[in-house]
């Protein structure tokens, strides 16, 4: 695992752990709670976006630029102040990146078995050679 990994999988607790202590009363802003979703939402797109033809690295660079946007900028904008249903758009949002999750899920089984069968290949023709 690469340091990025960990940084993400890091991340990941903590948002897990953020929402757990939600439970037990933490109130959380529902600017902060809008940025979280939008930072899943686009990250989600960002590991879609190993699959997009054309100049994968701009689309996918832009889709982390907007995820860390999300996660950094949006819960101090005070959008709960300008948009009265806030909580609103953050639960459908939620619902969209939850979506998103689910579908990606078989896509990124699918290319992991299409390695392993590459693998295996290669693996036969060295065996051949010897």
């Amino acid at each position: 695992m690469n340091e990025n990994e960990k940084i993400i999988m890091a991340l990941g607790f903590s948002i897990i752990i953020l929402g757990i202590l939600s439970l037990f009363g933490v109130r959380i802003g529902d600017s902060y709670s809008f940025g979280i979703t939008v930072f899943a939402g686009f990250f989600t797109l960002a590991e879609f976006a190993d699959d997009v033809d054309g100049n994968k690295k701009r689309l996918k660079t832009t889709l982390y630029l907007v995820a860390m946007f999300g996660l950094i900028v949006a819960p101090h904008l005070r959008l709960d102040l300008v948009y009265n249903n806030l909580s609103d758009y953050t639960n459908y949002l939620t619902l969209i990146v939850l979506g998103l999750v689910v579908l990606a899920f078989p896509q990124k089984r699918k290319e992991i078995k299409q390695k392993d069968k590459k693998i295996r290949e290669l693996e036969d023709i060295i065996e051949k050679m010897k």
